[in-house]
């Protein structure tokens, strides 16, 4: 049974009104969980896993384009170079709810990644850990 979070009645809304939406909170705050059961119509690609992340980083043109416009990234932090190919294939693609990434850092924040698509992005944050 999933646990009624704040930020679920934030993403809903979010995803018409932008092309890229992020959910960023500490490890293991149920960020994954919530997305992936928020989302079943979206693939789902975790960078977690070192094999995906070495494609998204070598390649971040092919990674982005050998996904539809309906993604979830999980811990988009490892591959900030798909970044700004997802600014492209956001703005060529049209449309809002494309993308959405997810992390435990608060990847927006750094400044080696550029804003996406002018700034229209949403982001939600998800509270402390649950017990």
């Amino acid at each position: 049974m999933m646990i009624p979070r704040t930020v679920a009645q934030e993403l809903t809304p979010m995803l018409s009104w932008f092309p890229v939406v992020s959910v960023t909170g500490p490890r293991q705050s149920g960020k994954s969980t919530l997305i992936k059961n928020m989302l079943p119509d979206y693939e789902y690609v975790n960078l977690e896993d070192e094999t995906t992340r070495i494609s998204a980083i070598d390649d971040p043109v092919g990674f982005i384009r050998s996904h539809g416009a309906k993604l979830i990234i999980d811990e988009a932090q490892h591959a900030p170079g798909l970044f700004s190919q997802i600014q492209v294939a956001a703005d060529e693609r049209g449309g809002m709810g494309q993308y959405v990434l997810s992390g435990s850092q608060n990847f927006l924040m750094e400044k080696r990644i550029r804003p996406i698509s002018g700034g229209a992005r949403g982001h939600a944050s998800t509270a402390a850990p649950l017990a």
